[in-house]
């Protein structure tokens, strides 16, 4: 008979459903990271035990900061990974807008930490029905 589970764990939970629209409060992109090798091309290690690695200028997806706008979790901030090259909108056309509402497309939690923080990755993201951008960028076709 096979031995049952008697403690709870995050797969006891729905952490996939956290809203369904929120606020880009941020919009950065994420970097390739390699292995850090030393002056032999041996990997380098921290005292931990973890491999050192480091950036390259190769961009793999974008980091979107946002805030819940509804459910359970409104007005809590998390951040969501979009992996590929092509970003919702310039990161120019954020920082020039007013409250850009999206969406996301299968969000779900992919990593818990060991301090309890929470990642989630969505395979694509997308604006919402209501948003409102400046004239000035209607009228440049951005």
């Amino acid at each position: 008979m096979a031995k049952k589970e008697l403690t709870i764990n995050a797969k006891d939970f729905n952490l996939d459903n956290i809203g369904t629209t929120f606020e880009l409060l941020d919009l950065y992109p994420v970097f390739n990271q390699v292995d850090n090798l030393d002056e032999n091309g041996n990997q380098q290690f921290y005292k931990n035990g973890n491999v050192m690695t480091k950036e390259t200028d190769e961009i793999t997806g974008y980091m979107y900061a946002v805030k819940v706008l509804d459910g359970k979790f409104k007005r809590k901030t998390q951040t969501v990974k979009i992996n590929g090259i092509d970003p919702l909108m310039t990161i120019e056309k954020f920082y020039n807008s007013d409250d850009v509402k999206i969406k996301f497309e299968n969000l779900r939690n992919s990593y818990i930490g060991q301090n309890g923080s929470l990642s989630y990755l969505a395979d694509s993201v997308s604006l919402a029905d209501d948003n409102k951008f400046k004239k000035s960028d209607e009228k440049a076709g951005k």
